[in-house]
Parts: structure tokens; C-alpha cells; sequence
């Protein structure tokens, strides 16, 4: 089928290295830690080093998030890591109250990018599973 579908991501890395966003934030280090590569947004969202630790012992598996952080991209640690933040975020008790702008909020933060495309598919599943 020709070429490989990964390679347009060959530099990947190195171009994200050089993108400071995530530089001491979330616990991450400097630009020169490479923590923002390393602990990037991954599974359902798990982003920075403080994150990666939080969830690596939620999920009960000591530091290993920490020493192999892709596996958080693996389906099984992407459900385990998911679980963890949306339980240790109250998220939970937040959507079984009705309260979808908080609940969303919990997992994104201030941002509400998508709020309506994000509410109609909540409500459409609530019917399917009602």
C-alpha cells in the first residue's frame, strides 16, 4: 500500500521537544527534562509527570507510569487511567447530578471548546441507555 503511515510522525518528537508549553507545568521539568514529550497527553488525556504519578498509584501500579509512560497509550492502562481521573476528580457524583458543565470542567478544565456537539452526544447516549 505504499508508504508507511507513521512516517509523516518520524519527527514528531523532536518538533514537540521544541515547544515549551508544557515546560514546569504539572509537574513536568524544564524544556532541557523532556518531560513535556515524555508525559504528553495520552490514553483519555493523562498530561504531565504529577498526573502520570497521580495515576500510577491510583491504579496501584507504584511508579511504572513514571519509568514506561506509553503505556498509558495502551487500551487497558488508557481505561485504568481514565477510571482513576474521572473517580479521583468527583466527576462522577458531578454527572449524576445532572451537572454537565462541571463535569466537563473536571476532566478539561475552564475550557468549554465543543460544549454543544459534547451535550447533544451525552444526551442521545442517556436515551440509549435509559
Amino acid at each position: 500500500m505504499g508508504r508507511n503511515p507513521r512516517s509523516r510522525y518520524r519527527n514528531q518528537r523532536s518538533r514537540w521537544s521544541e515547544i515549551p508549553t508544557y515546560a514546569n507545568r504539572n509537574g513536568n521539568g524544564n524544556e532541557a527534562s523532556g518531560d513535556g514529550w515524555n508525559f504528553r497527553g495520552r490514553g483519555f488525556g493523562i498530561t504531565g509527570r504529577a498526573n502520570y504519578a497521580a495515576a500510577s498509584l491510583g491504579v496501584g501500579l507504584g511508579s511504572v507510569y513514571l519509568q514506561k509512560p506509553e503505556l498509558v497509550a495502551q487500551p487497558t492502562d488508557a481505561c485504568l487511567s481514565f477510571a482513576w481521573y474521572w473517580l479521583s476528580r468527583g466527576c462522577n457524583q458531578a454527572i449524576d447530578s445532572g451537572n454537565f458543565d462541571t463535569t466537563t470542567r473536571l476532566v478539561n478544565g475552564p475550557g468549554m471548546l465543543h460544549k454543544h456537539e459534547r451535550s447533544a452526544a451525552f444526551h442521545r447516549n442517556l436515551t440509549a441507555f435509559a
